[in-house]
């Protein structure tokens, strides 16, 4: 986990290509972050990747699109709708370390091998073979100690949808909460929570006049053991790189065990090293306006779209260290114990970790005949978006499309874009550029002579 770059979240599995590029994500036709979707308020999903599909991107599409709808309002009625999930995780494999008189064996051997002497003699070997005092002669499995043999998730979604012939709603809210596979005994182990509300509200203003008013919020909380201080990252490197026979979970007076090579105990460092918290919130407003000028020019229809996007992460960390002590053992049968580490208070930092602005609009005009067997479609759209990143200063992309398209008896296909794209970034004289994409079609299936084909092809 890398503060800013990544954050917690159920969807972070999904890692979607196409021909090797990650696609451009539109929820509702407005450029989102796939996370920021409750999967329940989702109506359809469908990926977009030859040139004219994507050409409303203008000078980024050569990437292929995800278009996603979320769900719409219904007329009929009242409906409401619950969800509710309950999963247990568990790791497919874990390592299986050397024990202690393994680890000593073959270090030894390995030194020897070398030239060099070995690091442990008879007694240190057949008393960690023999185990009769863990004190001195420690064998614990990091695997077992830190991490738990399983974890929970826990999901619960309400939706409810209605209306009349005048307006129609749809909401949407839902909660998910994931514990991690560390073990903690001061509820500062990994975890993460989720809540989410998306609504949709639709208007028939007129037979001619719509309007679609849409929300939707996210906010995600994330908590995680401090380590080091940087969080859990460098607390699972350590499992896999200290061995069993490093030193004891605890000493016989309850201090943390730990050696001059290994100052920082494991067990401290998951359960007793503070706490690292983030938080991500996430809206978006939009409003769609749809005009029907059918009764003034046949097939002619006009459209108009505005979105507001704000996203905001944060972090706070409250970390600290304990120190680690050696227990041992004098030729003498005197025992003692020393200190290693540093003692660390805890701290109390806020960190704004990134936040992003969006205002975008579009403005569009379509207009769609069919004569007979003869369909004819065209199309003429502006876009135009401002985006803040942090303290960057803004950015301005913006898209002109016009794009035509005629079909006959819905067998023989025709169609072309031109896009025109503006950047704000690029120097002055080659801000704009132009892009182009034709297509014909043929539905071969359609034809007479396929006929006989048609119930199994």
């Amino acid at each position: 986990y890398q503060f800013g770059k990544e954050m917690y979240s159920d969807n972070t599995q999904y890692n979607i290509t196409s021909r090797g590029l990650k696609p451009i994500v539109y929820v509702d036709g407005i450029e989102r972050d796939f996370y920021s979707l409750d999967p329940d308020a989702i109506e359809s999903v469908s990926i977009q990747k030859d040139a004219l599909s994507t050409m409303f991107n203008g000078m980024r599409s050569s990437r292929p699109v995800l278009l996603i709808t979320t769900k719409n309002p219904q007329s009929r009625g009242a409906r409401v709708s619950f969800t509710g999930r309950f999963g247990i995780s568990n790791p497919l494999k874990t390592p299986r370390p050397l024990s202690s008189s393994q680890y000593a064996y073959l270090l030894n051997e390995a030194l020897q091998n070398d030239g060099r002497l070995p690091r442990y003699d008879m007694d240190d070997y057949y008393g960690y073979l023999q185990g009769n005092d863990r004190m001195l002669y420690p064998d614990v499995n990091w695997f077992d100690n830190v991490t738990r043999k399983n974890s929970t998730e826990q999901y619960y979604n309400v939706n409810v949808s209605g209306g009349t012939n005048f307006a129609q709603y749809f909401v949407n809210a839902g909660f998910y909460y994931s514990n991690g596979m560390f073990m903690n005994l001061n509820d500062t182990s990994l975890k993460s929570k989720r809540y989410s509300i998306d609504s949709k509200v639709k208007m028939n203003i007129t037979p001619e006049f719509k309007a679609t008013v849409s929300i939707l919020a996210r906010l995600e909380e994330g908590n995680q053991p401090g380590g080091s201080g940087s969080g859990y990252s460098d607390l699972l490197l350590d499992i896999y790189r200290t061995p069993n026979n490093a030193y004891p979970v605890k000493n016989p007076n309850g201090t943390w065990g730990g050696t001059v090579s290994f100052d920082n105990n494991l067990m401290a460092k998951a359960s007793e090293s503070g706490y690292i918290t983030d938080a991500t919130r996430d809206l978006l407003g939009m409003l769609k306006l749809d005009y029907d000028f059918n009764k003034q020019v046949k097939g002619l229809s006009a459209y108009a779209m505005g979105s507001v996007t704000v996203q905001d992460r944060s972090a706070t960390f409250r970390t600290m260290r304990q120190p680690v002590y050696e227990y041992s053992q004098d030729p003498n049968g005197n025992f003692s114990y020393h200190r290693y580490g540093d003692i660390q208070t805890q701290t109390n930092q806020y960190r704004s970790v990134a936040s992003y602005q969006q205002l975008w609009g579009k403005l569009g005009v379509d207009y769609e005949r069919q004569w007979g067997l003869h369909h004819f479609k065209a199309g003429l759209s502006g876009d135009t978006r401002q985006n803040i990143h942090n303290y960057d200063l803004p950015s301005l992309p913006s898209n002109i499309l016009e794009t035509a398209s005629y079909d006959y008896d819905n067998k023989y296909f025709a169609q072309a874009s031109v896009a025109q794209s503006y950047y704000n970034r690029y120097a002055n004289g080659k801000r704009w550029g132009t892009f182009y994409a034709a297509g014909l079609g043929w539905d071969i299936a359609r034809e007479n002579f396929m006929s006989d084909t048609r119930s199994w092809l």
